[in-house]
């Protein structure tokens, strides 16, 4: 065992508390202040806001900032800890991303059309125009979606993670914790009933509970499978520009499909599109698991690995 390495492991106690420690003033300051941000959205004339909206976007925004503030204080708050590289390798490896997430979510679609449990729609439109702001739209919201999760799930909140228990922690149980992050939602009785007679604590107690319900099994998943293959891509490249292209690629080409297709209502092979989004599910799964198996395979450790250095101090600075 290296010296690093040897730091490494004995700095993990220390991280793990501060992980436990950054959850719950996470879980205090959302509970505090997303009544308060309601009452100043109503009072600027907001009128649909809802307190499990707010509580949940809050939450978010506070878990990124302790992320930042927690990695800064364990010494790793620098550009290397995120992942972030700017250089002609990364802009490269970006590139091939992006092909990459769109032919392996583009294969799930395929196999979907093919088993016609999604179907062409009979309206479609043939204008132009409106397919360029289609596409347009896609291609933003993949270009956002890719870079603020992948900096955060794969940059700041896989380092962390390493720091607090290793290789497996950052894998897998980041995997899970991403995966789940997408079912964060009340559901939608409660939401139309009796949410607005709970607190904005057991709001968020429920939101967490519909993170692991069975019927998101096949989603959920998929998208376990998907965390940990752009984990794994972390792991072995350094930075996040191949996680940021795939997650682009694949954001856009569901984007895509679902406007081109939509669930024909007699496919008898409906259960091979998971209930989250129509697309991902068990087709997907299977699809990802052997996209992870070739990135296992086949994707060696780079030269420079960042994620397994401590920062600098200029990187600090």
């Amino acid at each position: 065992m290296n010296v690093d390495s040897l730091r490494a492991w004995q700095l993990r106690p220390k991280a793990l508390l501060m992980l436990v420690i950054a959850a719950l003033l996470t879980l205090s300051a959302t509970s505090a202040i997303s009544p308060s941000i309601v009452v100043v959205l109503q009072a600027m004339g907001v009128a649909s806001v809802q307190l499990d909206d707010v509580a949940i976007r809050t939450l978010e925004l506070i878990a990124i900032a302790m992320t930042v503030v927690t990695l800064a204080l364990l010494g790793a708050g620098g550009k290397a800890a995120w992942g972030i590289a700017f250089e002609c390798a990364a802009a490269r490896r970006l590139s091939l991303g992006f092909v990459c997430g769109v032919l392996s979510l583009g294969l799930v679609c395929v196999v979907l059309y093919a088993f016609e449990v999604r179907v062409v729609r009979h309206d479609l439109s043939l204008d132009f125009g409106y397919w360029f702001e289609v596409f347009a739209a896609a291609m933003l919201s993949a270009v956002v979606v890719g870079v603020l999760e992948e900096v955060w799930f794969r940059g700041g909140l896989l380092t962390l993670l390493r720091r607090c228990g290793g290789v497996a922690l950052a894998l897998f149980g980041g995997s899970v914790f991403y995966a789940g992050a997408h079912f964060l939602a009340i559901p939608g009785g409660l939401n139309s009933s009796d949410a607005h007679q709970l607190s904005t604590f057991e709001l968020l107690q429920v939101a967490a509970q519909n993170m692991f319900q069975l019927q998101h099994l096949d989603s959920f998943a998929a998208l376990c499978i998907a965390g940990a293959t752009l984990a794994l891509i972390r792991l072995r490249q350094g930075d996040v520009a191949m996680c940021i292209g795939i997650h682009a690629g694949w954001v856009l080409t569901i984007k895509l499909f679902k406007k081109l297709t939509y669930v024909s209502p007699t496919a008898t092979n409906r259960f091979l599109a998971g209930q989250y989004d129509d697309v991902i599910g068990w087709v997907a799964a299977a699809c990802l698991a052997m996209m992870f198996f070739l990135v296992w395979r086949f994707v060696r450790p780079s030269a420079s690995l960042a994620v397994t250095q401590p920062a600098s101090e200029g990187e600090r600075k």
